[in-house]
C-alpha cells in the first residue's frame, strides 16, 4: 500500500483525533446541559401529572357529590309533583261532582219546566176542543154553562 492511498485515511483519523480533543468539553457540556434539561422537565412533567391527578380526584369527588345531590333533587321533586298531581286529580274530581250536580239540577228544572208547558198546551188543547164541541152542540145549553165554568176554573187553575 502506498501513502498515497493511506494519507486520506491518515488525514481522516488525524482530523477525527483533533475533533475529539478540542470538542470533548463542549459536547460534554451540551450532553450535560441537555440531560440537566431533560432532568428539569421530566421533574415538571411530574408535577404536572401528579397536579393533574389531584385536580382529578377532586373533580371526580365534586361529581359523586353533585350526583347523589341531584338524586336527592328529583326525589324531592317527584314526590312534590306526586302530591301537586294528586291535588289536581281531587280537585278536577271535586270540579266534576259538582258539574254533574249542576247539570242534575239543571236538567231537572227543565223537565219541571217541559212537563208544565207540556200540561199547559194539554190544558189548551182540551180546552179549545170543549169551547169547539160546545160551539158546535147549541141543544145542551145547561151542559154549555157548566163547561164554561169548568174550563175557566181550569185556566185559573193553570195561572
Amino acid at each position: 500500500m502506498d501513502i498515497a492511498t493511506l494519507a486520506p485515511f491518515i488525514n481522516f483519523a488525524v482530523l477525527i483525533a483533533i475533533l475529539v480533543f478540542l470538542g470533548r468539553k463542549p459536547l460534554q457540556q451540551m450532553f450535560s446541559k441537555n440531560r440537566l434539561e431533560f432532568e428539569e422537565k421530566k421533574h415538571l412533567a411530574r408535577e404536572a401529572i401528579n397536579k393533574a391527578e389531584a385536580q382529578y380526584k377532586e373533580i371526580k369527588s365534586k361529581w359523586d357529590n353533585l350526583s347523589s345531590e341531584l338524586a336527592e333533587v328529583k326525589k324531592q321533586s317527584l314526590g312534590s309533583l306526586q302530591k301537586e298531581s294528586d291535588e289536581v286529580v281531587e280537585h278536577a274530581n271535586k270540579m266534576a261532582e259538582f258539574i254533574k250536580n249542576e247539570a242534575k239540577k239543571t236538567s231537572e228544572v227543565e223537565i219541571d219546566l217541559a212537563r208544565k208547558k207540556l200540561s199547559s198546551e194539554i190544558m189548551e188543547a182540551v180546552s179549545a176542543q170543549f169551547q169547539k164541541e160546545l160551539k158546535s152542540s147549541d141543544s145542551m145549553p145547561i151542559h154549555q154553562e157548566i163547561m164554561k165554568k169548568a174550563i175557566t176554573s181550569t185556566q185559573r187553575m193553570e195561572v
